[in-house]
């Protein structure tokens, strides 16, 4: 299996992200319209250009929706039905927004628990709690975009800027702490410099060969356990598949695995099954600490239900608790659940073939 760069839906986050923020709306527009062709939904479009004005601020992000509006306008009278998506679900009134917003800033620094604060923090408080509570919280806890995405978002938009270059070198980490792969991250750089300009690309090129020599190896093939895994090689003597299973293998040391054990009331099992899958999907996908959820149900018992949690480490297991996915779903389930037993778990061997 080769390195692979970015698909085409994340080939048009970047065009959309970067002509957003430098303000050219009128190649905004072709990549907008090239985005819906290339299967983004409008509610993911409305998001990245929503998180925009946190990095290239109001006017520019305004000025990118004013564009979306026009571009859907053409669409709906040209008859071309566009899928709308899911729209963000709601954060919980009780949320800790500036400990969920640390958690989520220290994660994409690829840290546990984010340093003590320094310069611009001391020097104003009042930016940091913006950019934990806000930014890091109100923005990042939306549940329609994922960590990767939005990252993906954020290097395009600094990368079209002048003057970013702390927070692109910053958010280039970041987007490999999501998930991202230096060969996507390769390719981030071509799109600039076919689609944007030569001299963004350039930078770009500069900042990234920085980030991965001061990368360690290891972190730079994967920072989690992910299909990307397969990639990296053992001497160019072994498959994929093989390269997959010792990956998880070698990364299992630390892991923090759960074994869940619910028995449902069967009258509300379908509707315990619709929450879960909820909770589920929107988990893996925006959480980088969440490695894997797989829920089963007995067979002669669909009422007993087991799930299978890997997490990153014990810290991002009580960050998963604190998240607005998770709470919704123990609001919506509780009077469903009968019984629950939770066992914490010694990983020994995960295997795994490569799809």
């Amino acid at each position: 299996m080769k390195n692979e760069g970015l698909n085409a839906k994340q080939e048009k986050i970047v065009t959309i992200a970067a002509f957003t923020a430098n303000g050219d709306l009128q190649k905004l527009k072709t990549a907008l319209n090239e985005g819906l062709d290339n299967g983004l939904t409008v509610n993911e479009i409305k998001e990245i250009l929503l998180q925009m004005y946190a990095y290239a601020g109001f006017p520019r992000s305004l000025n990118g929706i004013n564009t979306f509006m026009t571009v859907m306008d053409e669409r709906q009278t040209k008859g071309i039905k566009d899928e709308m998506g899911k729209e963000a679900g709601p954060i919980p009134a009780d949320m800790n927004k500036a400990e969920y917003g640390a958690m989520v800033r220290a994660r994409l620094a690829g840290q546990k628990v984010m340093e003590p604060p320094g310069g611009y923090q001391l020097f104003m408080p009042a930016i940091d709690t913006f950019l934990k509570e806000h930014l890091f919280s109100d923005i990042f806890a939306r549940d329609n975009l994922d960590y990767q995405s939005r990252e993906l978002a954020t290097i395009s938009a600094l990368a079209a800027m002048t003057g970013t270059a702390g927070q692109l070198r910053f958010h280039l980490g970041a987007a490999m702490n999501t998930g991202l792969t230096e060969a996507q991250l390769k390719d981030f750089v071509s799109v600039l410099k076919s689609k944007v300009g030569k001299k963004e690309a350039e930078t770009a090129h500069e900042i990234l060969s920085e980030v991965l020599s001061s990368r360690p190896a290891e972190q730079s093939a994967t920072s989690s356990v992910s299909t990307h895994a397969a990639t990296r090689k053992a001497g160019g003597m072994k498959p994929a598949s093989s390269l997959y299973g010792l990956a998880l293998a070698e990364e299992m040391q630390g892991r923090y695995v759960r074994l869940a054990e619910i028995e449902i009331n069967p009258a509300q099992l379908e509707s315990y099954k619709a929450a879960a899958k909820e909770e589920i999907e929107t988990s893996v996908r925006v959480e980088p600490g969440v490695l894997a959820l797989f829920a089963v149900s007995e067979k002669d018992n669909p009422a007993h239900i087991m799930v299978f949690e890997m997490y990153a480490d014990e810290d991002a297991y009580k960050a998963h608790l604190e998240t607005p996915h998770f709470k919704k779903y123990k609001a919506a389930t509780q009077k469903m659940v009968k019984s629950l037993k939770l066992v914490v778990t010694v990983p020994i061997i995960l295997g795994a073939k490569a799809k």
